[in-house]
């Protein structure tokens, strides 16, 4: 029932329990946008942040079209409900984030859309059209060993991925997908950046339509098989993609020109 989800019954300590870290970097921005983006949906505070809801005018206007000196309630309703956003955003940023960040256009200042587009603007791809961001991704590594059976890769991705990059060796297989299209928006809403595959995918069309990267050899439309636990799959271990070492723990970027693998996180 509507009642239940009053954006007037979220407190900062609600919003920290649904965002439990702080932004600092772009590799956690995916994930923290996600979440507001579920509380923004669940709250009906979307139209709001994406300014299809503008402010309403401070004072009420008469019938000739003149401005009154009556205070408009909507603009009570309105404004309390952008500076509450303004709030909770605030809260779940880094000390290391800069306020204000500043953009341009015809934006109302100090609103809550122009700090959502300023976040936007700080830690999204710069200078790429979000259609094609998941061509361009990056994160820490986490490697896995499979072969056909992708029971450890759903294992795996039900931890919150916070901006990392799962990596799996899948053998090279070309008879079976190791992931497909609702891995890949299941592995979204968890917050991945990117899965890395040595084998193959199925459901291109839907893995295209997630903000996730992901590569692999080919595409092949059988599934693959399902255990009953994860236990054929190697967790944690050492993977060699392409005739390179990819390590647990260390730092992949990958574009439209290929895969860079760093120990190391890079400043690009």
């Amino acid at each position: 029932m509507d009642h239940e989800y009053s954006y007037t019954t979220l407190t900062i300590e609600k919003i920290l329990s649904f965002v439990n870290f702080k932004l600092k970097t772009r590799e956690m921005y995916f994930f923290w946008k996600t979440l507001f983006e579920k509380i923004f949906k669940r709250y009906k505070l979307t139209d709001i942040v994406d300014g299809s809801e503008p402010c309403p005018d401070r004072f009420l206007i008469d019938m000739n079209g003149n401005i009154t000196n009556q205070a408009d309630p909507a603009f009570d309703v309105w404004h309390e409900k952008d500076q509450k956003i303004i709030m909770w955003l605030k809260s779940t940023l880094s000390e290391d984030v800069a306020l204000p960040l500043v953009i341009s256009g015809d934006i109302p200042s100090n609103s809550s859309r122009e700090l959502w587009l300023g976040l936007e603007k700080r830690f999204a791809v710069a200078g790429v059209p979000a259609e094609y961001r998941r061509s361009m991704f990056s994160g820490r590594v986490v490697t896995l060993k499979v072969f056909e059976d992708n029971t450890s890769v759903l294992e795996a991705l039900s931890r919150q991925g916070e901006g990392r990059v799962l990596v799996v060796d899948g053998g090279g297989s070309m008879r079976r997908a190791i992931t497909g299209g609702k891995v890949a928006k299941y592995a979204e809403l968890k917050g991945w950046a990117g899965i890395v595959v040595k084998g193959c995918v199925r459901d291109v069309d839907e893995i295209n339509e997630c903000e996730i990267g992901v590569r692999a050899l080919a595409t092949c439309p059988v599934r693959p098989t399902r255990g009953k636990d994860g236990s054929s799959g190697q967790r944690h271990v050492d993977v060699n993609i392409g005739g390179t070492w990819i390590l647990e723990g260390e730092w992949l970027y990958a574009d439209n020109d290929g895969i860079l693998v760093s120990t190391t996180k890079l400043s690009i």
